[in-house]
């Protein structure tokens, strides 16, 4: 019986990508992860309610890896603004938010007066809005991300 050998070349190279694979998905994930809550915090800002400014101007994006993306930290121009303590974002999490201490009345209260001033409305539910809104479009867009890593 005749011996048959087969050399497979760049089996070691192979190997090498396969196990730097997770750390590429992971970081491809994250960079994702990052553009879309920025967008949702866009998309939140605009439909916060305006009456100083100091709600729209109190939002934030957290996420994990790269540490904070989008936190304004200027002080607030209106005398009685008082920020809230900012979360930390464990691994792929992004936290979007205001951190006005009456934030969280104005996004729930559906019967509160969001008057036009100085051009601008606002609206209740004005993250979850643009969440349930481009949810979908979010998902997709760290899934393609992620396909596109691995197969390249």
């Amino acid at each position: 019986m005749k011996e048959v050998k087969v050399a497979i070349e760049g089996l070691k190279e192979l190997l090498a990508v396969l196990k730097g694979l997770p750390d590429v998905v992971q970081d491809v994930a994250e960079l994702q992860l990052a553009i879309a809550a920025l967008d949702l915090q866009g998309k939140a800002q605009q439909l916060a309610p305006v009456d100083t400014g100091d709600l729209r101007g109190s939002a934030f994006t957290i996420t994990s890896g790269r540490g904070n993306i989008s936190v304004d930290t200027k002080a607030d121009e209106h005398p009685e603004s008082a920020r809230m303590d900012l979360p930390t974002a464990g691994k792929l999490e992004a936290y979007v938010g205001f951190s006005e201490p009456y934030a969280l009345r104005q996004h729930e209260d559906m019967g509160a007066n969001h008057p036009k001033r100085k051009g601008k409305y606002g609206v209740a539910k004005y993250l979850e809005i643009p969440y349930k809104a481009n949810i979908d479009k979010y998902i997709k867009g760290i899934s393609k991300a992620i396909k596109e890593a691995v197969e390249n």
